[in-house]
Formats: C-alpha cells, sequence, structure tokens
C-alpha cells in the first residue's frame, strides 16, 4: 500500500509528451476554424453592404416621391437635400469595412474608384437608376454568378 501512494506522488503533473500533443491538437484544431471564421465575417460584411444597397434604394425612392417621379441624378444631389440628409436612414448608413459614413466612403457615384463595402449610384435615364455593392476584393457583389443591382427596373 505505502508503495502505491509513492507510485501516485511521482504522477500527480502531465509529461512534456502530453502536454505537446494536447497543444498540437490545439493548433490544428484552430488552423482548422481559423479560415472559417475569416470567410464568416466576409460574408457577414456582404450581408451588411446588401442591407446598405436596400436602404440606399429607400432613400432614392423618397427622394422621387419628393421631387414627382425624378430620380437624383447623381450621388451629391441626394446627399444635399435637406430632407435626405435629416432622414434616419442616411444617418445610419455605413460601409461595413470601415465603418466610415458620408459620400466617397460609404456611397458613390459609379465612376468613382471603388472601395470594399462601398455603394455606388448611376443614373440611366431619368427614369431608371442602378445600386451596386462592392465585396471585400473592391468587385461587384455577385449573386448566383451576376452583378447583384438594386434597381427600379
Amino acid at each position: 500500500m505505502l508503495r502505491d501512494l509513492k507510485h501516485r506522488a511521482r504522477q500527480r503533473g502531465f509529461t512534456l509528451i502530453e502536454l505537446m500533443v494536447v497543444i498540437v491538437i490545439i493548433g490544428i484544431l484552430v488552423a482548422i476554424a481559423l479560415p472559417q471564421f475569416n470567410a464568416a465575417q466576409s460574408r457577414a460584411k456582404d450581408a451588411s453592404t446588401k442591407a446598405n444597397m436596400s436602404a440606399f434604394r429607400t432613400m432614392v425612392e423618397i427622394y422621387s416621391a419628393l421631387y414627382g417621379g425624378i430620380y437624383p441624378v447623381n450621388v451629391t444631389a441626394l446627399s444635399t437635400e435637406p430632407e435626405m440628409v435629416n432622414s434616419q436612414l442616411f444617418k445610419e448608413l455605413q460601409n461595413p469595412y470601415s465603418g466610415l459614413q458620408g459620400k466617397s466612403r460609404a456611397f458613390d457615384d459609379e465612376a468613382q474608384p471603388k472601395i470594399k463595402g462601398l455603394l455606388t449610384y448611376e443614373q440611366f435615364a431619368l427614369g431608371s437608376y442602378a445600386i451596386y455593392g462592392y465585396d471585400q476584393n473592391a468587385l461587384r457583389i455577385r449573386n448566383k454568378g451576376v452583378d447583384l443591382v438594386m434597381s427600379n427596373q
């Protein structure tokens, strides 16, 4: 019995090999999980950009209602309209990648340089427009292989 107690006293901690095995297993799990976590963050930011596109479309439609069915010529026309600037939608529009708000940071005209998370607006004629969103690579967000566009067409 005394011999068993001495044997147990020496076996209190983990051996170096056991600790190394645990660390390697944790490292493998992290290596598997980290890319999945980054991809999930990217999908969430793209979803936020899509939500911003919808909010921006609502602002364009409100502008049209205020001006008798005429859509803004460009983002400047929309962003300088007092009704729009004071609207809650306009205040909440934020670039999900940078956290910045306002013209050239969260939204801009189609011809401007693209940044990730940016929304762009393009008027085709007096009665039609297109709104695009840009992903983490500053490319247009795509849905099933086609550029995602919000429009009144």
